[in-house]
């Protein structure tokens, strides 16, 4: 299946979570020409000054997306996503309104936030044809139910090396994770679960399960 000339919503509880998430599949459909729209919920302050991270996010998007795709932040309350769950359903709404597919966080996430920002989605985009979930990964959450792969996003070297330089941008969270062996570590996952899923070791993947999905 070719995602092409389409709008996806990139949506994340915190500054970091879609370049381990999603960062290869994000590059890859940024490069397919479609159109896509970034959101981050939270200003991230629990991991870090607000401002510092804020600019590490901004840096790494320029590996994986276009000056024409679209960057929102919603600025709520880090852990406290929650208690303002009404209107990030009421702010999402108004970002939604001709998405075509949604990538998210699975709402089996071991994060409060990542859950809240799940329950939110799967609300303001009811109208939407596609939802699919990222598989949690640490540390930006661990599943509490198993994974189904429902969906493989396969991408080459060159895309996953844009996924490790924006990842990498973020120095003040690696630093907590290893830095360079952090980095390794989640360049082998991809690797891993592209050979798992084809039997072709130079291909890289990001897996997605799906809340559902139009073809």
């Amino acid at each position: 299946m070719k995602v092409e000339n389409l709008t996806v919503a990139f949506i994340a509880a915190h500054y970091d979570d879609l370049e381990i998430n999603a960062g290869g599949t994000i590059k890859k459909l940024s490069m397919a020409g479609n159109k896509l729209k970034i959101v981050t919920v939270s200003s991230s302050e629990k991991g870090g000054d607000t401002e510092i991270r804020k600019k590490e996010f901004e840096e790494s998007l320029g590996y994986l997306i276009q000056e024409s795709d679209e960057v929102i932040h919603l600025n709520y309350p880090d852990t406290e996503l929650f208690k303002n769950i009404d209107k990030i359903i009421f702010d999402l709404e108004r970002y939604l309104v001709g998405v075509d597919i949604i990538i998210t966080h699975h709402p089996f996430d071991s994060h409060q936030d990542h859950v809240a920002v799940s329950q939110s989605v799967i609300a303001a985009g009811r109208n939407c044809p596609s939802i699919l979930f990222f598989n949690p990964t640490w540390p930006s959450g661990r599943p509490v139910v198993p994974f189904s792969v429902d969906v493989i996003s396969f991408f080459n070297k060159d895309v996953c090396d844009c996924k490790i330089k924006a990842l990498s941008c973020h120095k003040s969270q690696i630093k907590k994770y290893g830095e360079d062996v952090y980095l390794d570590a989640v360049r082998a996952v991809t690797k891993a679960d592209a050979l798992r899923h084809s039997g072709k070791i130079h291909l890289y993947a990001e897996l997605f399960e799906v809340n559902r999905i139009v073809i």
